[in-house]
């Protein structure tokens, strides 16, 4: 790979890994006194909050409608063609185009939610309070769609950072004043929660339009040296923009049907094949959908990071007829990812136990949800992997085998849900997840492997080492937490426990990465400078 691309593509992930982990880290910290001050009703609102974020997910998609990824795409197409005037059209236009959808969606949302409710009324004014978001959020995606298309990720990441800053601070203000100081309502503290989103949306539309008109000498400058060789109209554009987008709305609605299959799939079958009370089956839903789910998306966010970046790479690639590059970033993509995910994933659930406590303390179904979250954890992978492949190929303009192999996936988890239900009960769900993405990932890699001949043997090597590294460190943070198990009576001491771990096994990873060059191949040059620093041959 050049070393341009390799730096670019370093440096942005490094900015969108950051955004995602911080805001994800974010989104799991305002739990910890969230959570709490529902008191007894925690864990059904903790339901109710999973519940109306599922079903928004996937209006959310629809109304973006795959733009963002896109627009970044074909952004970086046309300015890699010096075509810099076709790319502001497009912007524009899209941005008409993300208006009227977001109206048109936020607005079924908002009419369907007494059939969404499907019998708790308790939903309708939760999903009408996210309907508001899904509104606004269409314009700030193709915001951020287009900075990405420039390979521009700070303003991306800043304006994500901000959304979920803003979008907690209204949850845990407005949660607490209804909770503790007027003593209200569970459901009114989980409306005000949901409508936080629209919030936050506000917050990061005004950081990308503060980063756009700061940047807008800049982008005049470009726009007098555009080509201009074509003459395609504003709405043939447009038109190719949504083209481009269907393959990236069924992949982005299909990690929301995962979901929706739980959601209306596990309190059924639980009601059917078990004698268990609904606000049991409730609770027992919210330790996967909920508790764990919350947790493990910030392993997920990484995937998002990398894909975020490498798809205007991959698309620069393809329309310069680089091919040997394209399949050097796919490699590096996909090595990138592992070097991060799986020991993320290890990690976490090494530390399961102290992880838990401190975000959800001490109750009933803690045993199970200490077992639930370190399943999740390991599923994580799988929907990592997944989420990346899936936009690579869209990068690379391979859409409709994108499109095939995800619903290839879907349909595995549906017929193997029901069974891994009655026999595992919370941890079926994920089980099935994991299975329906291993297979659609699967077909995702042959056909890459097929079509873009990459050494695939030196890839399953450089995943080995990755793995082993990822394994040494789960077994070493696992020991100490064992030892520190016998120590830790309460939160405060689970969360130092937790923070000793965190380092130790940043350390382990860090030095076993540093000490087999496997941190040069990664990084490249960035790496010799730790190694001096640190004293490592």
């Amino acid at each position: 790979m050049k070393k341009t691309s390799k730096n670019t593509m370093v440096t942005g992930v490094a900015w969108m890994t950051a955004a995602n982990i911080s805001s994800k880290i974010l989104a799991a910290a305002y739990i910890i006194p969230w959570y709490s001050w529902f008191g007894d009703n925690k864990l059904q609102a903790n339901a109710l909050y999973t519940k109306g974020f599922t079903v928004y997910s996937l209006f959310l998609m629809l109304s973006t409608a795959g733009l963002p990824a896109a627009i970044s795409k074909q952004i970086s197409h046309y300015n890699s063609l010096g075509e810099y005037n076709s790319s502001f059209r497009l912007f524009k236009g899209s941005i008409v185009l993300a208006a009227v959808l977001g109206i048109i969606i936020g607005g079924l949302m908002w009419s369907l939610s007494p059939i969404l409710a499907a019998g708790d009324y308790r939903m309708v004014s939760i999903f009408r309070s996210l309907a508001s978001a899904v509104m606004i959020i269409p314009i700030m995606s193709v915001g951020r769609g287009f900075f990405q298309g420039f390979k521009d990720m700070k303003p991306s990441a800043i304006s994500q950072f901000a959304e979920q800053l803003f979008r907690i601070i209204y949850m845990l203000v407005t949660t607490y004043i209804i909770m503790k100081i007027v003593k209200g309502s569970y459901v009114s503290g989980i409306i005000q929660s949901t409508f936080a989103a629209f919030i936050g949306a506000v917050a990061g539309t005004g950081v990308l339009i503060f980063f756009f008109m700061k940047k807008i000498k800049q982008y005049r400058s470009l726009r007098e040296e555009s080509i201009d060789d074509l003459t395609t109209s504003t709405v043939n554009l447009v038109v190719e923009v949504i083209k481009q987008a269907i393959p990236f709305i069924f992949v982005g609605v299909a990690t929301s049907l995962y979901g929706l299959i739980d959601q209306y799939t596990f309190i059924p079958i639980l009601e059917k094949y078990t004698n268990y009370t609904m606000y049991k089956i409730n609770d027992i839903y919210t330790l996967f959908a909920g508790n764990a789910n919350k947790l493990i998306m910030i392993i997920i966010s990484l995937a998002t990071a990398m894909a975020m970046t490498a798809i205007p790479i991959l698309t620069e690639s393809i329309t310069k007829n680089d091919k040997s590059n394209a399949q050097n970033q796919i490699v590096n993509s996909m090595e990138l990812l592992l070097s991060i995910m799986l020991p993320s994933a290890f990690g976490m659930a090494a530390v399961a136990k102290p992880l838990y406590i401190v975000f959800y303390g001490y109750g009933k179904f803690n045993n199970y949800g200490i077992s639930v979250l370190k399943i999740a954890c390991y599923m994580a992978i799988f929907q990592g992997v997944f989420l990346l492949l899936a936009d690579i190929l869209q990068g690379i303009y391979e859409n409709k085998y994108a499109v095939l192999f995800t619903f290839y996936g879907i349909i595995i988890k549906l017929l193997v849900q029901l069974p891994l239900i009655i026999y595992f009960e919370a941890y079926g769900p994920l089980i099935a997840t994991a299975i329906g993405m291993t297979f659609s990932s699967l077909l995702m890699v042959f056909h890459l492997r097929k079509n873009f001949v990459f050494e695939s043997k030196k890839l399953i090597k450089t995943i080995t080492q990755l793995l082993l590294g990822s394994i040494i460190m789960f077994i070493l943070v696992l020991i100490i937490e064992k030892i520190f198990d016998l120590i830790t009576l309460n939160r405060i001491l689970c969360f130092l426990e937790l923070l000793v771990l965190i380092i130790i096994g940043s350390l382990v990873y860090g030095y076993y990465l540093l000490k087999t060059n496997l941190a040069y191949q990664l990084l490249g040059e960035r790496s010799l400078s730790i190694k001096r620093r640190f004293h490592i041959k």
